[in-house]
């Protein structure tokens, strides 16, 4: 016998609801056996009225007794009995009620309900939408120290060396080397610095007229018989200058006239004229026992030809070679291809400044007619490519950075020379160079030129005009 309650109401209700109905069946349950043999013994006496009114057709028949139904709604949610299952359905359309059948005897026992009600078989009346989730990571159990990942090593942070503020010494003994015309050479004696020096400055008065990295050097394009006061500082790499050395003022030659010597007086190595390699040099050997001395700057193992030649009429001239002191002599040559001439070709050992000397053969031979040409060369002639693309890379009101492409050499290009119009400001191994001590909103022009370790210079580069920055900008407001 199957008992059905049918509602309506939406998933959730229809949930509570059969919930309370479970309740209420679990309440009920202390006495079911009593109630069912109730309806066992109403519904056994039906059916024997039943089987009577068959058999004796006088008795008027009795219809079997149904099961209550009691409507909640027309949207079926069926309650069964001895357990209980819940259909909900709230799309579908209402299933239409089932034609009346005829009941199954009972037996005789009526069998009891179980103690325990069966649990609800719930089914869900909508599609989970919630889209899974991915898996959580694992919960450390309770009191658990959570595991922190790593951190990634990172290198230790080298402290910044500390501010290098001492200058160096001041370089000492500034003496002159040679002169000319239009060149003066210049050594003097090294400074010292805590850390190290980087260069010397060398400055006519105010004005820088070169820098470089060794203890002599040659300022060139001046003008002749012109007083120049000289002096160099020192820096090192943090820029820390040194106080000046004892100033020099030495006048450049006069200017000769045709015929004669015009690098008078160079008559010991002390008055030695600067020779720029590849140069011709007319001098004369004026007086008897006169002696013309020059010196010029070698790189380390480079091979020089030095070699008199076009010699007037009654000289023969006489070739020496010294060391950088002046007094070591290396080689000498009288004659040279069966001529009065005279020509050295020495392999140079260390770089720096050598000295020649030549005189008469005879020592009483002299006239200021007797000149000749003196010619020292490197092996390597062939002079580098000119350096390209000189630009401004920075600038202030008082110094302006300079930079340009490397020049190309058949042996190798030892360094560049920068000049401001045609004065040589500095030389330099790099790509690019500082000029400092300039005027505020002041047109310098700048050129480059790239020498190789032979002595042999290019062309200059194209001509770079510039401007320093206005000493007062940025002053466009209050």
């Amino acid at each position: 016998m199957r008992r059905r309650l049918a509602f309506r109401s939406y998933p959730l209700a229809r949930l509570l609801l059969c919930l309370f109905l479970l309740s209420q069946s679990s309440m009920a349950s202390a006495a079911p056996a009593n109630a069912l043999a109730a309806a066992s013994v109403a519904t056994r006496g039906a059916y024997t009225r039943a089987n009577s009114a068959a058999t004796n057709p006088d008795q008027p028949a009795i219809k079997p007794t149904s099961a209550p139904e009691a409507r909640c709604a027309p949207n079926p949610c069926a309650l069964y009995l001895p357990w209980i299952a819940i259909e909900a359905s709230a799309e579908q359309p209402a299933t239409p009620t089932e034609p009346a059948t005829t009941p199954t005897p009972l037996p005789a026992t009526p069998t009891p309900l179980p103690a325990t009600p069966t649990p609800l078989p719930v089914t869900p009346t909508e599609p989970a939408t919630t889209p899974t989730q991915p898996a959580a990571t694992p919960t450390q159990p309770p009191g658990t120290a959570t595991a922190q990942p790593s951190p990634t090593p990172t290198e230790p942070s080298t402290p910044a060396p500390a501010s290098d503020i001492e200058p160096p010494s001041a370089p000492a003994n500034l003496y002159v080397i040679g002169k000319t015309d239009t060149a003066i050479a210049l050594a003097w004696d090294a400074s010292s610095d805590n850390v190290g020096v980087a260069g010397y400055t060398v400055y006519s008065g105010a004005a820088i007229v070169r820098i470089t990295t060794a203890t002599t050097t040659t300022i060139d394009g001046l003008a002749p018989s012109t007083t120049y006061t000289l002096a160099v500082t020192a820096h090192d790499a943090a820029g820390n200058m040194s106080a000046p050395s004892a100033s020099i003022a030495i006048t450049t030659k006069a200017p000769r006239n045709p015929g004669d010597d015009f690098y008078e007086p160079d008559n010991s190595g002390d008055q030695a004229s600067p020779f720029v390699l590849g140069e011709t040099q007319q001098h004369a050997i004026s007086v008897p026992s006169d002696q013309d001395w020059v010196v010029f700057r070698a790189a380390a193992g480079w091979t020089y030809r030095i070699e008199t030649s076009d010699l007037a009429s009654g000289v023969d001239t006489y070739l020496e070679l010294y060391d950088r002191d002046g007094t070591t002599l290396l080689a000498a040559n009288d004659d040279t291809n069966g001529s009065l001439a005279s020509l050295i070709v020495h392999s140079l050992h260390a770089a720096g400044f050598y000295y020649v000397k030549v005189r008469h053969y005879s020592s009483s031979r002299g006239n200021p007619n007797y000149t000749y040409n003196l010619r020292i060369t490197s092996l390597d002639t062939q002079a580098p490519t000119t350096p390209r693309n000189l630009r401004v890379t920075g600038r202030t009101d008082r110094t302006v950075s300079l930079a340009w492409d490397a020049a190309a050499d058949n042996v190798a290009v030892t360094e560049y020379a920068l000049y401001s119009s045609s004065t040589l400001v500095l030389t330099t191994a790099g790509l690019g160079a500082s000029v400092s001590a300039l005027s505020a909103s002041t047109t310098y022009t700048f050129t480059v030129a790239a020498r190789d370790a032979a002595g042999n210079l290019s062309p200059k580069s194209a001509t770079l005009a510039v401007t320093t920055d206005d000493l007062y900008e940025p002053d466009n407001s209050f």
